[in-house]
């Protein structure tokens, strides 16, 4: 959709004291969430004229549906089933990957039976099972936009819609200038691995300080899984260097990333029987 261009056909406002978050249309209205306020509005799909609200616990990020029940994220690692005649809470779906909580969900669509849903702050969409809250699939969307298309009010990668009509999926970001229309392709099944990004496994990534045999010294030196990683000092002063390192493992193949210092290494390193180094690493970091 790069070449085409998109004008406002309908509009309604908030007022100023709301942040307008997450919509979904279900049952020929649209249901809208506010991010602090705890409070959703709904209104009639063909003239937006206001027609309810809701109170509610906690934030309001992303809103989908599946036909028949409302589900809500709050930025956590759940997300929230809800009534949409009353938007209380039916259930409530934790969501893993391999047994770990994935949180920062933010934008959700449901797509052909699952739920698909940004990870906050990073171009990746995460497939969910509805019934179980396990992530299925991982979409990459990395790389989407051209740098000319980039510009100091750009922010994050946060829209997913989908044409359950044609089939078509249209994905696009907060301030972005175009929405795209994309199709997904199912990357080769290859060695999985899992690679963590953390101080817990180092601070010091190639070209951006000492060499990773300076850094893993003896103890770790003939290790042959490819880890690196990124602090806290570096994620705030240079957090480009945390996205091209986030791009290049994700395209050699890599299945989880995650920030959780000591307890992401003990599961991982457990994974390739080097559970007795952990507690070594961390105390290195």
């Amino acid at each position: 959709m790069k070449d085409k261009i998109f004008g406002v056909l309908q509009r309604v406002g908030l007022e100023r004291k709301y942040f307008g978050e997450g919509i979904a249309y279900l049952g020929g209205k649209i249901y809208q969430l506010t991010w602090v306020a705890g409070r959703a509005f709904v209104y009639d799909a063909e003239d937006f004229r206001p027609l309810r609200s809701f109170v509610y616990d906690g934030e309001g990020w992303g809103l989908t549906t599946d036909g028949e029940y409302l589900y809500m994220s709050d930025g956590s690692d759940k997300i929230y089933v809800r009534d949409a005649e009353n938007f209380g809470v039916v259930r409530t779906l934790q969501v893993t990957a391999k047994g770990r909580p994935v949180d920062m969900l933010n934008e959700l669509e449901w797509i052909e039976g699952r739920i698909w849903a940004n990870l906050y702050l990073y171009d990746q969409v995460v497939v969910i099972d509805p019934q179980t809250g396990e992530v299925t699939g991982v979409v990459d969307f990395e790389g989407l936009q051209e740098p000319s298309d980039r510009t100091p009010e750009t922010d994050v990668f946060n829209g997913i819609a989908y044409d359950a009509a044609s089939g078509d999926i249209y994905v696009t970001g907060k301030n972005w200038n175009k929405l795209y229309k994309v199709e997904i392709f199912e990357k080769e099944k290859g060695e999985e691995r899992i690679v963590i990004l953390d101080g817990g496994i180092g601070t010091m990534i190639q070209r951006y300080g000492l060499r990773e045999e300076e850094y893993r010294g003896e103890e770790f030196a003939s290790w042959h899984l490819p880890l690196k990683g990124c602090n806290d000092l570096l994620a705030l002063t240079r957090p480009e260097v945390i996205g091209e390192i986030h791009r290049a493992y994700l395209e050699a193949g890599a299945d989880i990333i995650t920030t959780d210092s000591f307890n992401a290494n003990r599961i991982s390193l457990a994974d390739y029987g080097l559970q007795e180094h952990a507690y070594a690493i961390s105390r290195a970091a």
